[in-house]
């Protein structure tokens, strides 16, 4: 029993410098046509002393030309300011400094996302409380070991108000990695490929091969989400990005217009 206990706290223990800060998720919403979507990540960064200084950024995303907003980045920086706050505090505080831009986009105070796929590990969902994942059952190994898939994910939506149809996506991310920690350079895309229950098929690429980021050495899936119009997809995805304090991951997306 002694041995068991020692085994589970030296893993959780090594557990703690395999991300040394992992970023919280936020879908913020879609504006009611679809062409802006809205996202946020929140989290504390660990001091030397064991404290904690919290952070927070939300952007703004065209999505017909898959780019932020101009003026749509907003941050507010771990520092002495933030100490001992939650991340999600910070957060709160962001918004709502920045409510008269959102209100111009009309993002509704809860997220009208419509959630295509969200990546989960093999446990079973009770484990997550009341939090809802979809899974995809070409995946099979922990999403929380391992940063990075290449497989193939696929998933269906069966509720798009544009059509009459059932659409099925398979989604393949490519990445290209340059380099080892720091020194790190990779680009990824998306391929992604959606056919009806008719038997169309369309093909779209999201993301930029040629767009190298430094230090970023993963990339992972981790959902889609879709505009209540049935008009946009929204890709989140997961950067293993390696810092000065150590690996954390970070969010970043890439948008498809389906339809004008």
């Amino acid at each position: 029993m002694k041995r068991k206990k020692m085994m589970f706290v030296l893993l959780f223990i090594g557990s703690l410098f395999i991300w040394a800060d992992t970023a919280r998720f936020n879908d913020m919403g879609f504006s009611p046509n679809g062409l802006q979507y809205l996202f946020g990540q929140y989290g504390e960064l660990l001091q030397t002393d064991g404290s904690t200084k919290g952070y927070a950024e939300f952007f703004a995303v065209d999505t017909a030309k898959n780019e932020y907003i101009k003026d749509g980045v907003f941050k507010i920086n771990a520092s002495y300011k933030t100490s001992g706050m939650s991340g999600e505090s910070v957060f709160d505080e962001l918004v709502a400094g920045k409510d008269s831009f959102i209100s111009s986009y009309n993002i509704p105070a809860e997220s009208n996302s419509v959630v295509l796929y969200h990546v989960s590990s093999n446990i079973e969902f009770t484990d997550f409380g009341t939090v809802g994942f979809l899974s995809s059952d070409k995946i099979d190994r922990d999403a929380v070991s391992s940063p990075i898939y290449k497989d193939v994910v696929e998933f269906r939506d069966f509720t798009n108000p544009s059509t009459d149809e059932v659409e099925t996506y398979k989604v393949r991310l490519n990445e290209f990695v340059e380099g080892k920690g720091k020194n790190a350079e990779s680009s990824f895309y998306l391929i992604v490929e959606q056919r009806t229950s008719s038997g169309k098929k369309r093909n779209f690429l999201a993301g930029n091969p040629k767009l190298k980021r430094k230090g970023v050495t993963g990339y992972r899936l981790n959902r889609v989400l879709r505009d209540s119009s049935g008009k946009t997809l929204v890709f989140v995805i997961e950067k293993q990005v390696e810092e000065s304090f150590g690996p954390s991951v970070r969010f970043m997306v890439e948008t498809v217009r389906l339809s004008d």
